[in-house]
Protein backbone atom coordinates (compact mmCIF):
# COMPACT_ATOMS: atom_id res chain seq x y z
CA UNK A 1 0.00 0.00 0.00
CA UNK A 2 2.86 2.52 0.92
CA UNK A 3 4.47 1.68 -2.67
CA UNK A 4 1.35 2.51 -4.09
CA UNK A 5 0.55 5.48 -2.44
CA UNK A 6 4.19 6.63 -3.79
CA UNK A 7 3.89 5.46 -6.66
CA UNK A 8 0.32 7.61 -7.45
CA UNK A 9 2.17 11.10 -5.97
CA UNK A 10 5.30 10.27 -8.08
CA UNK A 11 2.78 9.71 -11.35
CA UNK A 12 0.95 13.12 -10.43
CA UNK A 13 3.91 14.80 -9.65
CA UNK A 14 5.04 14.05 -13.30
CA UNK A 15 1.59 15.26 -14.95
CA UNK A 16 1.73 18.54 -12.64
CA UNK A 17 5.12 19.23 -14.29
CA UNK A 18 3.96 18.65 -17.54
CA UNK A 19 1.27 20.89 -17.01
CA UNK A 20 3.48 23.75 -15.92
CA UNK A 21 6.30 23.48 -19.18
CA UNK A 22 2.62 24.78 -20.85
CA UNK A 23 2.94 27.98 -19.06
CA UNK A 24 6.11 28.69 -19.98
CA UNK A 25 6.31 31.81 -22.06
CA UNK A 26 10.08 32.76 -22.20
CA UNK A 27 13.23 30.56 -21.77
CA UNK A 28 14.58 32.35 -18.65
CA UNK A 29 11.11 30.96 -17.00
CA UNK A 30 12.25 27.44 -17.72
CA UNK A 31 12.91 25.55 -14.17
CA UNK A 32 12.93 21.73 -14.78
CA UNK A 33 11.78 19.51 -12.57
CA UNK A 34 12.83 15.78 -12.67
CA UNK A 35 12.45 13.29 -10.27
CA UNK A 36 12.35 9.37 -10.08
CA UNK A 37 10.01 6.50 -9.51
CA UNK A 38 10.04 4.24 -6.07
CA UNK A 39 11.72 1.10 -6.30
CA UNK A 40 9.00 -1.58 -6.69
CA UNK A 41 11.31 -3.53 -4.32
CA UNK A 42 11.05 -0.82 -1.15
CA UNK A 43 8.09 -2.86 -0.60
CA UNK A 44 10.70 -5.04 0.99
CA UNK A 45 13.20 -2.55 2.00
CA UNK A 46 12.35 1.03 2.08
CA UNK A 47 15.71 1.86 2.95
CA UNK A 48 17.41 5.34 2.60
CA UNK A 49 14.34 6.25 0.29
CA UNK A 50 12.45 7.18 3.45
CA UNK A 51 15.22 9.75 4.12
CA UNK A 52 16.30 11.30 0.88
CA UNK A 53 13.57 13.03 -1.15
CA UNK A 54 13.41 12.04 -5.30
CA UNK A 55 12.72 15.33 -6.77
CA UNK A 56 14.98 17.98 -8.21
CA UNK A 57 14.68 21.43 -9.41
CA UNK A 58 16.94 22.48 -12.00
CA UNK A 59 17.88 26.23 -12.00
CA UNK A 60 20.80 27.77 -14.12
CA UNK A 61 22.21 29.77 -10.78
CA UNK A 62 22.41 26.29 -8.48
CA UNK A 63 24.10 22.98 -8.88
CA UNK A 64 21.84 19.99 -7.33
CA UNK A 65 23.09 19.36 -4.02
CA UNK A 66 19.55 17.58 -2.54
CA UNK A 67 16.64 16.14 -3.57
CA UNK A 68 13.56 17.64 -2.21
CA UNK A 69 10.48 15.00 -1.09
CA UNK A 70 8.17 14.18 -3.76
CA UNK A 71 6.74 11.19 -2.41
CA UNK A 72 4.63 11.72 0.46
CA UNK A 73 2.25 14.03 1.88
CA UNK A 74 3.31 14.19 5.25
CA UNK A 75 7.03 14.48 6.01
CA UNK A 76 6.11 13.39 10.27
CA UNK A 77 5.12 10.20 9.47
CA UNK A 78 8.46 9.26 6.87
CA UNK A 79 10.23 9.26 10.39
CA UNK A 80 8.71 6.33 12.14
CA UNK A 81 9.69 2.76 11.50
CA UNK A 82 8.37 1.21 8.36
CA UNK A 83 7.45 -2.47 8.34
CA UNK A 84 8.90 -4.45 5.58
CA UNK A 85 11.00 -7.40 5.14
CA UNK A 86 13.78 -5.77 6.43
CA UNK A 87 12.42 -4.71 9.66
CA UNK A 88 10.65 -8.05 10.32
CA UNK A 89 14.28 -9.88 10.09
CA UNK A 90 16.14 -7.23 12.29
CA UNK A 91 13.73 -7.91 14.82
CA UNK A 92 11.10 -10.54 14.64
CA UNK A 93 13.37 -13.59 13.12
CA UNK A 94 16.43 -12.27 15.24
CA UNK A 95 14.59 -12.30 18.44
CA UNK A 96 13.07 -15.84 17.87
CA UNK A 97 15.99 -17.04 17.19
CA UNK A 98 17.23 -16.54 20.35
CA UNK A 99 14.11 -17.62 22.24
CA UNK A 100 14.11 -20.78 20.01
CA UNK A 101 17.72 -22.07 20.82
CA UNK A 102 18.88 -20.69 24.16
CA UNK A 103 17.44 -23.79 25.87
CA UNK A 104 18.40 -25.88 23.64
CA UNK A 105 21.36 -27.62 25.23
CA UNK A 106 21.20 -26.18 28.94
CA UNK A 107 17.38 -26.91 29.22
CA UNK A 108 17.88 -30.57 27.83
CA UNK A 109 20.27 -30.81 30.38
CA UNK A 110 18.09 -29.64 33.21
CA UNK A 111 15.18 -32.20 32.16
CA UNK A 112 17.69 -34.78 31.82
CA UNK A 113 16.89 -35.69 28.27
CA UNK A 114 20.63 -34.95 27.13
CA UNK A 115 22.14 -38.20 28.94
CA UNK A 116 20.08 -40.31 26.70
CA UNK A 117 20.68 -38.36 23.72
CA UNK A 118 24.20 -38.61 24.24
CA UNK A 119 24.11 -42.46 25.35
CA UNK A 120 24.02 -43.39 21.85
CA UNK A 121 26.62 -44.07 18.80
CA UNK A 122 26.02 -40.24 17.25
CA UNK A 123 28.61 -38.36 17.72
CA UNK A 124 27.67 -35.35 19.57
CA UNK A 125 29.05 -32.80 16.80
CA UNK A 126 26.45 -34.21 14.69
CA UNK A 127 24.20 -33.92 17.61
CA UNK A 128 24.70 -30.26 17.79
CA UNK A 129 24.79 -29.81 14.10
CA UNK A 130 21.07 -31.77 13.90
CA UNK A 131 19.69 -29.24 16.48
CA UNK A 132 20.77 -26.19 14.67
CA UNK A 133 19.03 -27.54 11.35
CA UNK A 134 16.45 -28.19 13.32
CA UNK A 135 15.89 -25.42 14.70
CA UNK A 136 16.62 -23.06 11.89
CA UNK A 137 13.74 -24.99 10.27
CA UNK A 138 11.56 -24.08 12.95
CA UNK A 139 12.42 -20.40 12.29
CA UNK A 140 12.64 -20.41 8.77
CA UNK A 141 9.74 -22.71 7.25
CA UNK A 142 6.49 -20.76 8.78
CA UNK A 143 8.36 -17.21 7.81
CA UNK A 144 8.91 -18.40 4.16
CA UNK A 145 4.99 -19.34 4.13
CA UNK A 146 4.04 -16.12 5.71
CA UNK A 147 6.20 -14.28 3.28
CA UNK A 148 4.69 -16.69 -0.10
CA UNK A 149 1.49 -15.70 1.31
CA UNK A 150 2.50 -11.66 0.84
CA UNK A 151 3.73 -12.13 -2.40
CA UNK A 152 1.11 -13.65 -3.40
CA UNK A 153 -1.16 -10.73 -2.44
CA UNK A 154 1.31 -8.24 -4.10
CA UNK A 155 0.93 -10.31 -7.08
CA UNK A 156 -2.37 -11.18 -8.03
CA UNK A 157 -4.49 -8.63 -5.53
CA UNK A 158 -2.18 -5.33 -5.42
CA UNK A 159 -0.07 -5.96 -9.32
CA UNK A 160 2.76 -5.46 -8.51
CA UNK A 161 5.21 -7.21 -10.77
CA UNK A 162 8.49 -7.84 -10.50
CA UNK A 163 11.21 -8.22 -13.20
CA UNK A 164 13.90 -11.44 -13.51
CA UNK A 165 16.00 -9.79 -11.70
CA UNK A 166 14.12 -8.51 -8.96
CA UNK A 167 13.17 -12.01 -8.32
CA UNK A 168 16.58 -12.82 -8.21
CA UNK A 169 17.18 -9.81 -5.69
CA UNK A 170 14.20 -11.29 -3.79
CA UNK A 171 15.67 -14.49 -3.45
CA UNK A 172 18.66 -13.47 -2.03
CA UNK A 173 17.15 -11.08 0.57
CA UNK A 174 15.51 -14.34 1.71
CA UNK A 175 19.04 -16.14 1.64
CA UNK A 176 20.68 -13.50 3.73
CA UNK A 177 17.55 -12.94 5.81
CA UNK A 178 17.53 -17.09 7.01
CA UNK A 179 21.44 -16.22 7.24
CA UNK A 180 20.57 -13.78 10.02
CA UNK A 181 18.30 -15.82 11.56
CA UNK A 182 20.52 -18.33 11.85
CA UNK A 183 23.75 -16.66 13.32
CA UNK A 184 21.11 -15.75 16.14
CA UNK A 185 20.42 -19.18 16.53
CA UNK A 186 23.61 -20.75 16.84
CA UNK A 187 24.25 -17.80 19.39
CA UNK A 188 21.68 -19.02 21.60
CA UNK A 189 23.08 -22.59 21.31
CA UNK A 190 26.74 -21.49 22.20
CA UNK A 191 25.69 -19.93 25.00
CA UNK A 192 23.00 -22.36 25.81
CA UNK A 193 26.37 -24.74 25.84
CA UNK A 194 28.38 -22.54 27.31
CA UNK A 195 26.75 -21.80 30.51
CA UNK A 196 25.03 -24.34 32.77
CA UNK A 197 21.17 -22.58 33.25
CA UNK A 198 19.10 -21.39 30.82
CA UNK A 199 18.33 -18.10 31.87
CA UNK A 200 21.96 -17.37 32.19
CA UNK A 201 21.96 -18.45 28.83
CA UNK A 202 19.28 -16.15 27.23
CA UNK A 203 20.32 -13.05 28.97
CA UNK A 204 23.67 -14.20 27.29
CA UNK A 205 21.86 -14.43 23.63
CA UNK A 206 19.88 -11.18 24.42
CA UNK A 207 22.72 -8.98 24.98
CA UNK A 208 24.31 -10.11 21.82
CA UNK A 209 21.26 -9.52 19.68
CA UNK A 210 21.31 -5.92 21.03
CA UNK A 211 24.48 -5.28 20.68
CA UNK A 212 24.25 -6.75 17.51
CA UNK A 213 21.15 -4.91 16.16
CA UNK A 214 21.19 -2.08 17.50
CA UNK A 215 24.42 -0.61 19.66
CA UNK A 216 27.18 -1.54 17.06
CA UNK A 217 25.96 0.10 13.99
CA UNK A 218 24.74 3.11 16.61
CA UNK A 219 28.17 3.59 17.72
CA UNK A 220 30.07 3.40 15.00
CA UNK A 221 28.30 6.11 13.55
CA UNK A 222 29.23 8.33 16.41
CA UNK A 223 32.98 7.19 16.44
CA UNK A 224 33.21 7.89 13.02
CA UNK A 225 31.62 11.36 13.37
CA UNK A 226 33.87 12.43 16.12
CA UNK A 227 36.93 11.30 13.73
CA UNK A 228 36.09 12.98 11.09
CA UNK A 229 34.43 15.87 12.04
CA UNK A 230 32.84 18.31 9.74
CA UNK A 231 32.21 22.04 9.22
CA UNK A 232 28.72 22.96 10.39
CA UNK A 233 26.65 24.04 6.88
CA UNK A 234 26.31 27.47 8.52
CA UNK A 235 30.03 27.56 6.60
CA UNK A 236 28.53 27.47 3.32
CA UNK A 237 25.53 29.49 3.88
CA UNK A 238 28.52 32.26 4.56
CA UNK A 239 30.43 31.64 1.76
CA UNK A 240 27.12 32.00 -0.05
CA UNK A 241 26.16 35.19 1.53
CA UNK A 242 29.32 36.44 0.54
CA UNK A 243 29.77 35.26 -2.79
CA UNK A 244 25.87 36.55 -3.42
CA UNK A 245 27.17 40.04 -2.22
CA UNK A 246 29.93 40.28 -4.48
CA UNK A 247 28.23 38.79 -7.70
CA UNK A 248 25.52 41.45 -6.94
CA UNK A 249 27.83 44.93 -6.70
CA UNK A 250 29.17 43.41 -9.90
CA UNK A 251 26.07 42.53 -12.02
CA UNK A 252 24.71 46.58 -9.84
CA UNK A 253 28.30 47.87 -11.32
CA UNK A 254 27.99 46.38 -15.15
CA UNK A 255 24.14 47.44 -15.33
CA UNK A 256 25.56 51.33 -14.75
CA UNK A 257 28.28 51.07 -17.51
CA UNK A 258 24.93 49.20 -20.09
CA UNK A 259 22.75 51.96 -19.92
CA UNK A 260 23.39 55.21 -17.55
CA UNK A 261 20.36 56.97 -18.21
CA UNK A 262 16.72 56.84 -17.99
CA UNK A 263 14.01 55.46 -19.65
CA UNK A 264 10.05 55.04 -19.81
CA UNK A 265 9.39 51.78 -20.54
CA UNK A 266 7.51 48.36 -19.94
CA UNK A 267 9.19 46.50 -18.18
CA UNK A 268 9.09 43.25 -15.28
CA UNK A 269 11.43 41.04 -13.66
CA UNK A 270 14.74 43.21 -15.08
CA UNK A 271 15.46 44.67 -11.06
CA UNK A 272 15.04 41.41 -9.50
CA UNK A 273 16.66 39.49 -12.20
CA UNK A 274 20.30 41.81 -11.91
CA UNK A 275 20.01 41.16 -7.80
CA UNK A 276 20.00 37.09 -8.53
CA UNK A 277 16.33 36.83 -9.34
CA UNK A 278 15.46 33.80 -10.84
CA UNK A 279 13.51 34.74 -14.03
CA UNK A 280 13.60 37.79 -16.14
CA UNK A 281 10.32 38.91 -18.51
CA UNK A 282 10.19 41.66 -20.72
CA UNK A 283 7.44 41.88 -23.21
CA UNK A 284 6.93 45.60 -24.17
CA UNK A 285 9.57 48.28 -23.91
CA UNK A 286 11.88 50.33 -25.60
CA UNK A 287 14.46 49.89 -27.62
CA UNK A 288 16.91 50.93 -24.81
CA UNK A 289 15.40 48.63 -22.24
CA UNK A 290 15.61 45.70 -24.60
CA UNK A 291 19.43 46.64 -25.21
CA UNK A 292 19.63 47.37 -21.76
CA UNK A 293 18.30 43.87 -20.61
CA UNK A 294 20.27 42.24 -22.94
CA UNK A 295 23.68 43.51 -21.69
CA UNK A 296 22.22 42.35 -18.17
CA UNK A 297 21.99 39.16 -19.37
CA UNK A 298 25.04 38.42 -21.10
CA UNK A 299 26.90 39.78 -18.35
CA UNK A 300 24.72 38.69 -14.93
CA UNK A 301 24.13 34.88 -15.99
CA UNK A 302 28.25 34.07 -16.71
CA UNK A 303 28.99 35.83 -12.86
CA UNK A 304 25.77 33.94 -11.64
CA UNK A 305 26.49 30.25 -13.05
CA UNK A 306 30.00 30.52 -12.01
CA UNK A 307 29.18 31.15 -8.31
CA UNK A 308 26.79 28.29 -8.54
CA UNK A 309 30.00 26.04 -9.39
CA UNK A 310 32.14 28.05 -7.00
CA UNK A 311 29.71 26.76 -3.72
CA UNK A 312 29.47 23.09 -5.19
CA UNK A 313 32.95 22.83 -5.80
CA UNK A 314 32.77 23.67 -1.24
CA UNK A 315 29.91 20.93 -1.26
CA UNK A 316 31.23 18.73 -2.67
CA UNK A 317 34.50 18.60 -0.27
CA UNK A 318 32.13 18.18 2.69
CA UNK A 319 30.45 15.67 0.48
CA UNK A 320 33.85 13.95 0.43
CA UNK A 321 34.08 14.26 3.95
CA UNK A 322 30.56 12.59 4.53
CA UNK A 323 31.36 9.47 2.16
CA UNK A 324 34.41 9.17 4.19
CA UNK A 325 32.59 9.18 7.54
CA UNK A 326 30.34 6.29 5.90
CA UNK A 327 32.64 4.45 5.13
CA UNK A 328 34.54 4.34 8.49
CA UNK A 329 31.02 3.66 9.93
CA UNK A 330 30.62 0.79 7.97
CA UNK A 331 34.09 -0.78 8.60
CA UNK A 332 33.67 -0.13 12.38
CA UNK A 333 29.84 -1.45 12.29
CA UNK A 334 30.74 -4.79 10.07
CA UNK A 335 30.59 -6.94 12.84
CA UNK A 336 26.74 -6.09 13.21
CA UNK A 337 24.37 -8.69 11.47
CA UNK A 338 22.32 -6.36 11.02
CA UNK A 339 24.03 -3.56 9.44
CA UNK A 340 25.24 -6.17 6.99
CA UNK A 341 21.42 -7.16 6.95
CA UNK A 342 20.38 -3.95 6.32
CA UNK A 343 22.91 -3.35 3.31
CA UNK A 344 22.42 -6.41 1.54
CA UNK A 345 18.86 -5.42 1.41
CA UNK A 346 18.84 -1.75 0.71
CA UNK A 347 21.79 -2.66 -2.18
CA UNK A 348 19.48 -5.17 -3.61
CA UNK A 349 16.23 -3.16 -3.88
CA UNK A 350 17.49 0.48 -4.70
CA UNK A 351 16.76 2.03 -1.30
CA UNK A 352 20.58 2.68 -0.11
CA UNK A 353 22.07 6.14 -0.28
CA UNK A 354 23.95 5.26 -3.79
CA UNK A 355 20.74 5.27 -5.51
CA UNK A 356 20.01 8.74 -4.06
CA UNK A 357 23.62 10.27 -4.80
CA UNK A 358 23.22 9.15 -8.51
CA UNK A 359 20.03 10.35 -8.98
CA UNK A 360 21.38 13.91 -7.99
CA UNK A 361 24.80 13.09 -10.17
CA UNK A 362 22.47 13.00 -13.13
CA UNK A 363 20.52 16.13 -12.39
CA UNK A 364 23.93 17.72 -11.98
CA UNK A 365 24.49 16.00 -15.80
CA UNK A 366 21.30 16.88 -16.50
CA UNK A 367 21.74 20.86 -15.55
CA UNK A 368 24.63 21.16 -17.94
CA UNK A 369 23.14 19.51 -20.69
CA UNK A 370 20.01 21.97 -20.38
CA UNK A 371 22.58 25.10 -20.00
CA UNK A 372 24.62 23.85 -23.09
CA UNK A 373 21.25 23.70 -24.84
CA UNK A 374 20.15 27.56 -24.18
CA UNK A 375 23.79 28.24 -24.82
CA UNK A 376 23.78 26.59 -28.31
CA UNK A 377 20.48 28.78 -28.88
CA UNK A 378 22.12 31.81 -27.80
CA UNK A 379 20.54 32.86 -25.22
CA UNK A 380 22.94 34.33 -23.49
CA UNK A 381 24.86 36.01 -26.46
CA UNK A 382 23.58 36.35 -29.66
CA UNK A 383 19.92 35.21 -29.34
CA UNK A 384 19.46 36.87 -26.02
CA UNK A 385 16.13 38.61 -26.70
CA UNK A 386 14.59 35.74 -27.32
CA UNK A 387 15.39 34.58 -23.95
CA UNK A 388 13.87 36.82 -22.10
CA UNK A 389 11.02 38.35 -24.48
CA UNK A 390 8.15 37.04 -27.23
CA UNK A 391 9.42 39.81 -29.71
CA UNK A 392 11.22 39.31 -32.78
CA UNK A 393 14.38 41.20 -33.35
CA UNK A 394 12.90 43.20 -35.80
CA UNK A 395 9.86 44.56 -33.68
CA UNK A 396 12.17 46.07 -31.17
CA UNK A 397 13.07 49.28 -33.38
CA UNK A 398 11.42 52.44 -32.21
CA UNK A 399 9.20 53.02 -34.72
CA UNK A 400 7.54 49.49 -34.06
CA UNK A 401 7.66 50.64 -30.00
CA UNK A 402 6.28 53.95 -30.90
CA UNK A 403 3.06 52.08 -33.02
CA UNK A 404 2.39 49.55 -30.29
CA UNK A 405 2.65 52.37 -27.66
CA UNK A 406 0.19 54.82 -29.66
CA UNK A 407 -2.34 51.92 -30.19
CA UNK A 408 -2.28 50.94 -26.47
CA UNK A 409 -2.69 54.46 -25.00
CA UNK A 410 -5.80 54.10 -27.41
CA UNK A 411 -7.10 51.21 -25.65
CA UNK A 412 -5.85 52.27 -22.15
CA UNK A 413 -8.29 55.88 -22.64
CA UNK A 414 -11.35 53.44 -24.01
CA UNK A 415 -10.88 51.38 -20.39
CA UNK A 416 -8.37 48.67 -21.30
CA UNK A 417 -6.18 48.21 -18.18
CA UNK A 418 -1.94 48.82 -19.26
CA UNK A 419 -0.97 45.52 -17.76
CA UNK A 420 -4.20 43.54 -19.55
CA UNK A 421 -2.69 44.58 -23.30
CA UNK A 422 0.68 43.89 -22.58
CA UNK A 423 0.82 40.68 -20.17
CA UNK A 424 0.95 37.20 -20.64
CA UNK A 425 -2.76 37.07 -20.89
CA UNK A 426 -2.10 38.19 -24.71
CA UNK A 427 0.38 35.81 -24.92
CA UNK A 428 -2.08 32.99 -26.28
CA UNK A 429 -2.01 33.71 -30.17
CA UNK A 430 1.66 33.39 -29.97
CA UNK A 431 3.49 30.39 -31.68
CA UNK A 432 4.89 27.83 -28.63
CA UNK A 433 7.96 27.99 -27.44
CA UNK A 434 10.28 24.69 -29.07
CA UNK A 435 10.29 21.61 -27.90
CA UNK A 436 13.54 21.27 -27.60
CA UNK A 437 13.59 23.74 -25.64
CA UNK A 438 14.22 21.60 -22.49
CA UNK A 439 16.24 18.46 -23.02
CA UNK A 440 14.24 14.94 -22.20
CA UNK A 441 15.48 13.83 -18.75
CA UNK A 442 15.87 9.93 -19.05
CA UNK A 443 16.25 8.01 -15.51
CA UNK A 444 18.06 4.82 -16.05
CA UNK A 445 16.05 3.18 -13.49
CA UNK A 446 17.51 0.96 -10.48
CA UNK A 447 20.34 -1.23 -10.72
CA UNK A 448 21.05 -4.05 -8.67
CA UNK A 449 25.10 -4.68 -7.97
CA UNK A 450 25.30 -7.97 -6.89
CA UNK A 451 29.07 -7.34 -6.32
CA UNK A 452 28.35 -4.82 -3.74
CA UNK A 453 26.52 -7.84 -1.58
CA UNK A 454 29.21 -10.04 -1.89
CA UNK A 455 31.35 -9.08 1.09
CA UNK A 456 27.89 -8.65 3.77
CA UNK A 457 26.80 -12.17 3.01
CA UNK A 458 30.05 -13.70 3.10
CA UNK A 459 30.06 -11.55 6.43
CA UNK A 460 26.69 -12.94 7.50
CA UNK A 461 27.93 -16.94 6.04
CA UNK A 462 30.97 -16.78 8.67
CA UNK A 463 29.45 -15.49 11.71
CA UNK A 464 26.96 -18.23 11.15
CA UNK A 465 30.10 -20.41 10.94
CA UNK A 466 31.64 -19.28 13.74
CA UNK A 467 29.33 -19.13 15.96
CA UNK A 468 27.78 -22.93 15.22
CA UNK A 469 31.75 -24.15 15.06
CA UNK A 470 32.87 -22.08 18.81
CA UNK A 471 29.37 -24.26 19.88
CA UNK A 472 30.37 -27.68 18.28
CA UNK A 473 34.06 -26.92 20.28
CA UNK A 474 32.27 -26.28 23.98
CA UNK A 475 29.70 -29.25 23.45
CA UNK A 476 32.30 -31.93 22.49
CA UNK A 477 33.41 -31.66 25.75
CA UNK A 478 30.45 -30.60 28.01
CA UNK A 479 29.03 -32.15 30.64
CA UNK A 480 25.73 -33.98 30.36
CA UNK A 481 24.91 -34.09 33.83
Amino acid sequence: GDYKHRLNLYNTLSENYKQEIAGIWVPSQAVPKISYPPSPLSVFAQGDQRRFGNFAEIRRWEVPRRAKEGLTNNELLESLQPFDLLTIFTFVVGLFGVLFSYDSVSGERERGTLKVICTGNVRRGTIYAAKFLALTAVLAVPFLISLLSGLIILLFILNVGFSAGQWLAIALMVLAGLLYGAIFVAAGMFFSTLVRRSSTALIAALLVWVFGAFLIPASGARIAESIIPIDPSTEIKKFEDASSKETNAKCLENNRKSYPGNFETTVWGVLDYAAGGPVTIVYDGNPGAFQWCSAIIRQSEPLWQRRAEEIWNIVKQQNSLKSRQAEMSAALSATSPAFNLSTIFTHLAGTDYRQHERFLESARQYRRAFLNNFEQKGYFGKNVIKFFSRRDPDEIGEEKYEARKAEYRKLNEAGTDWFDMSSTKNWDALERLPDDLIPPYVYTGYSTDLSSILQPMAILFVMAAIALSAGIAVFVRYDVR
